[in-house]
């Protein structure tokens, strides 16, 4: 079951090799390169759709003892594939944690961010794949889950407790360690207050350790009080921060939940064997067919498109920083003019074919054309709507519509010449240009890649 980012496994439903999502603060997780070798390009581009620039993927985290690697090395995996493996520093780091969860006949999991393009967003053969993995002390909890049945409840809001709501003497007894970590806390009603708003208690294992102030008691005491009576406990994750050697805070990361939830079945973590000190001490006996490096894929070729006739244009998307964006170019001449505003990003408003297509995945090309009613025609006001027309002296144009705007092929240095901009009106483009066509049909213009296996 997934709820909110977080991949449980459902009481009494757990089976071998079932996933355990790496829990990751929500406000401090961080994003690690994977050392990727060719071997493992193949398998990163099978996880990616044709027209996929970048894709975040759901990965799993596997230490292969007997690997070329060495034993404290960690694959990560998608497809039953490896993509590549956790940097030998970070590996070391980690190592204890995803032996732990493999030790128990789960498979730890996260997830992976994938980009195509180098840092001069360039189409590159090598893949940048990053893992997302938080501080280790909060990977797993330090306490096992609840022995009676409970649920855990969604994240999303970090509740802070104050040195008054938290009964430090208590919680130093279950947290030894001096390091910060995770906690499986419980919820209660605090029947022994005898004030008219009802308050909440966090407790381990039955013992209190803090109490939600009246704010936070009233906004999560019905949602309480609603598992109770399913005969469940809701439990949510704890952090606790420690200096001078000894636990000095803990806040809880909780939000309430929808009603579906509520009635779902329990989401639930399953129990780990004990800590050890040394990483590879843990007995991955159940696992070793798991544990084995799985055979590389054959290599995928991606050719790139015939350059299309001249004249003729074509449509594409490149993903920035923040957003997608949607590009239109005709060939005129040796050269393509794109509906970039400047040269100063990856697509530049005059483009080789070569340097185009080593800067965009897939492209379409205009199969069919009409002419635009200027006046009745509702599709030409609609975003992405494209047009193709003549102005000034034969200059063949192209244009796209990004909500209302029209963005123009005509480049910054035949803008000074021509009556029309890189970026105009609609009724601009009606008054000096002509021929106007609307584009009616396209078609992919990359060519098939034939699978292999």
């Amino acid at each position: 079951m997934r709820y909110d980012g977080l991949l449980i496994a459902v009481e009494k439903a757990a089976t071998l090799s079932s996933s355990y999502r790496l829990w990751a603060k929500s406000r401090y997780f961080s994003y690690h390169a994977l050392d990727v070798d060719e071997e493992h390009v193949s398998a990163i581009h099978r996880l990616l759709d044709d027209t996929d620039e970048s894709r975040t993927v759901e990965v799993q985290l596997i230490t292969e003892p007997d690997g070329p690697r060495g034993p404290a090395a960690i694959s990560v995996r998608a497809g039953e594939r490896t993509i590549g493996y956790l940097p030998d520093y970070t590996a070391s780091k980690w190592s204890g944690i995803v032996n732990r969860v493999l030790a128990s006949g789960f498979v730890p999991t996260s997830d992976v961010d994938i980009d195509m393009y180098d840092e001069n967003g360039v189409l590159t053969s090598t893949p940048t794949v990053s893992v997302m993995l938080g501080n280790p002390a909060y990977a797993i909890p330090m306490n096992d889950p609840p022995r009676v049945p409970y649920t855990i409840l969604p994240r999303s809001s970090v509740v802070y407790m104050t040195e008054r709501e938290v009964d430090l003497h208590t919680l130093r007894r279950f947290v030894r360690s001096t390091r910060p970590g995770l906690l499986f806390v419980t919820l209660h009603e605090n029947t022994a207050v005898t004030c008219a708003e009802p308050r909440v208690e966090v407790r381990i294992n039955e013992e209190r350790i803090a109490q939600l102030n009246p704010q936070m008691s009233q906004r999560f005491h019905s949602m309480i009080l609603h598992l109770n009576k399913r005969g469940l406990v809701a439990t949510c994750l704890a952090y606790a921060t420690s200096a001078a050697k000894a636990v000095t805070k803990i806040c809880i990361e909780i939000d309430e939940a929808p009603q579906e939830m509520l009635d779902a079945p329990p989401v639930t973590f399953p129990p780990l064997p004990p800590a050890r000190a040394d990483p590879l001490a843990y007995d991955l006996t159940p696992m070793r067919a798991l544990l084995a490096p799985p055979p590389p894929m054959p290599a995928v070729m991606r050719p790139s498109p015939q350059e299309p006739d001249e004249g003729s244009v074509v449509r594409f998307k490149r993903t920035g920083l923040f957003r997608q964006y949607n590009f239109v170019a005709v060939r005129r001449g040796d050269h393509w003019e794109t509906t970039a505003t400047s040269d100063t990003w990856v697509i530049t408003q005059q483009m080789k074919w070569d340097a185009l297509t080593a800067r965009a995945r897939t492209f379409e090309i205009a199969t069919s054309w009409a002419p635009a009613d200027l006046h009745e025609d509702a599709r030409t006001p609609e975003h992405r709507s494209v047009i193709r027309f003549i102005t000034g002296r034969g200059h063949l144009a192209a244009a796209v519509n990004i909500f209302g705007d029209w963005y123009t092929t005509i480049t910054e240095s035949m803008a000074r010449q021509l009556p029309i901009d890189g970026v105009d009106a609609w009724s601009t483009i009606v008054q000096h240009g002509e021929q106007i066509l609307l584009a009616r049909d396209w078609k992919p213009l990359n060519p098939t890649v034939a699978s292999d296996t």
